[in-house]
């Protein structure tokens, strides 16, 4: 009922849109919403998981970062009312105790570069499962809503169809990405299905708290720094593309940016 919600929210801001890449932002963050709250019940959504969602990836005082973040919590706030009251529900409603960020003055967000001694320790201490995550995102530089987002059908050995917040694009990727999207797609039916699945067999829900559980373990077991997210692969990604010689608008237009 959520995903119905979240159309509802998406149908009503394309009616009073007219900007093309306003528009595009809208779709954009339907599909994070959707992917975070992939399987989450809801009547079972709580403030924490929203409150640890809407956090999830801020670092430092970054006003972008938090606008955006402020701009998310936003829609979901307004599709969980949709929700709310399309299944009749009562009581509290958990996202109104949720606060925003709200204005502060700018600042700079401290980005973490990981050394390839680094990755391969997080990947060695994730789970199986996150395993999956970690090399995608180390090997493409995507970002991680793009990733936990994308489906069997968007993968046609060498490119991978990705959809983000500056919009659709395909990626060709490297054999090791290759080698493990033929294992995790291979055998499988059905062109919707998401690519990165857990061990119980459903979506990952991005930073709704699964996802943001098990990186915090694997980053604990490898022995790496706090400020370390899922986003410093990617960052990791440009900034070892960019030192090799890798011309910026080839890497800018393989990482969406």
């Amino acid at each position: 009922m959520l995903h119905e919600a979240i159309d509802g929210w998406l149908g009503s801001k394309t009616a009073m849109i007219a900007s093309v890449r306003t528009l595009q932002h809208a779709r954009w963050i339907a599909g994070h919403l959707k992917a975070s709250f992939a399987d989450a019940p809801i009547d079972k959504i709580s403030a924490t998981d929203i409150s640890t969602w809407h956090q999830h990836g801020i670092a430092g005082d970054a006003r972008s970062a938090r606008a955006s973040a402020d701009r998310k919590l936003a829609a979901l706030s307004a599709a969980l009312s949709r929700a709310w009251a399309m299944a009749g529900l009562g009581g509290p409603k958990p996202w109104t105790a949720v606060k925003s960020f709200g204005p502060k003055r700018a600042g700079s967000p401290r980005i973490v570069r990981l050394s390839p001694d680094a990755i391969r320790r997080l990947i060695d201490a994730a789970a199986p499962d996150l395993v999956s995550v970690l090399t995608l995102a180390a090997e493409t530089g995507a970002r991680p809503g793009e990733l936990y987002s994308a489906r069997v059908g968007h993968w046609a050995s060498p490119c991978l169809d990705l959809d983000g917040k500056t919009g659709p694009r395909q990626v060709r990727v490297s054999p090791v990405a290759r080698a493990l999207l033929d294992r995790l797609c291979r055998g499988a039916n059905d062109p919707k299905r998401h690519i990165l699945l857990r061990t119980n067999g459903l979506p990952w829900r991005g930073s709704t708290g699964d996802l943001t559980k098990a990186f915090a373990l694997a980053r604990a077991k490898a022995g790496l720094p706090d400020d370390v997210v899922l986003y410093s692969l990617r960052h990791s990604f440009i900034s070892d593309a960019l030192e090799r010689g890798a011309p910026s608008v080839m890497v800018a237009r393989h990482c969406g940016t």
